[in-house]
């Protein structure tokens, strides 16, 4: 898939969203109008229950799941209403309100919207009382071929897949640390301590938790990658916090850092990796940084025989942040690749 349509599909989802359902919509009242199906009000509700709240293929997906599944179990359970004898109406109408209850009960539980399906299938199908069993198995049916359009409009009409999204997030979040961590190398240069918002961080990887469950219902295979994506980045997250957030200035090794002999090199050349990592997400082709390529790892540091332990803490402290960085960015570009040389 090229970039150009991912960039596409992310900017107008929520315009796209409305799109599909409204071309689903449109596909099952031509229906329902030009076949005259009895009972068609049902089968236009399912568009709108479907899709209108879940703007990712995987959500669709995931929702579709409990949805048919929810369907299936009220409509035998509505039907099984209907074996009751017509002159035990009152048995009916008690059976009816415990099965509603209890479907009620399971909506707490893991699958909240198959249990709500169950209650409203339940409601559709028996409401009316034990009289008419044909509308019961018509408004049965509606919700079953009405699913099946929509399902098909949410993956071939403009999927907004949420795999998309969720790099996007990525790139996004690989960008915001670069900035970060060159205004923090440039400040350590200049001597300065201004305050680095870090916000946009947090709120990138809040927004990949958000599509979690959907890359997951889009790729299952590669739900164990996702994972260790999103672990990767916490740990990144926390070293740019400690990096930014320290006061390195008062800390009593701030001379010795300063002078520490090619850090400020090592440290250009792993914002350099970062950027080389960000192009590869977006080019989809990611090389792993080997360690060996990973400049401050090779910056050794020599401690002066009878120095202050205080600066060597903060001293040596500094360099393994730097480290734990550039080995965190070596792991990520790792399940980077694995991902996508997956998808080729």
């Amino acid at each position: 898939m090229s970039n150009h349509y991912e960039h596409f599909i992310i900017k107008y989802h929520n315009w796209l969203r409305v799109f599909r359902v409204l071309v689903a919509f449109t596909a099952i009242l031509t229906i329902v109008l030009l076949a005259e199906v009895p009972y068609g009000t049902w089968a236009l509700i399912t568009p709108i229950t479907l899709m209108g709240t879940v703007p990712y293929t995987g959500g669709v997906l995931f929702i579709a799941k409990q949805r048919i599944l929810g369907t299936a179990i009220g409509a035998a359970v509505g039907l099984s209403l209907f074996l009751i004898p017509v002159k035990f109406e009152l048995l009916h109408y008690i059976s009816f309100v415990f099965t509603v209850a209890g479907a009620i009960y399971f909506a707490q539980k893991k699958y909240p919207h198959a249990a709500v399906i169950v209650a409203l299938t339940i409601v559709i199908i028996a409401g009316a009382g034990p009289y008419d069993l044909s509308s019961a198995l018509w408004r049965t049916f509606n919700i079953f071929w009405s699913a099946l359009i929509s399902l098909a409009c949410a993956f071939w009409l403009l999927p907004s897949r949420a795999i998309y999204h969720y790099f996007d997030s990525i790139k996004s979040f690989l960008s915001a640390c670069l900035d970060v961590y060159c205004e923090h190398n440039q400040q350590m240069k200049d001597g300065t301590a201004e305050p680095i918002l870090l916000e946009s961080l947090s709120a990138r990887l809040g927004e990949q938790r958000k599509l979690l469950q959907h890359v997951k219902e889009e790729r299952p295979e590669q739900k164990e990658i996702f994972l260790q994506l999103l672990v990767i980045e916490r740990r990144i997250l926390t070293m740019v916090e400690i990096l930014v957030l320290t006061r390195w200035s008062r800390q009593k090794g701030r001379r010795k850092i300063e002078e520490m002999e090619g850090l400020v090199d090592a440290k250009n050349q792993l914002a350099g990796l970062l950027d080389g990592l960000i192009e590869g997400v977006e080019g989809k082709s990611v090389r792993i940084i080997e360690w060996d390529d990973i400049a401050l790892l090779h910056v050794v540091p020599e401690a002066e025989g009878g120095g202050d332990v205080g600066s060597d803490i903060s001293w040596f402290g500094y360099l393994w942040i730097n480290r734990e960085l550039a080995r965190q960015l070596a792991g990520l570009s790792l399940q980077l690749k694995r991902f996508y040389d997956s998808t080729h």
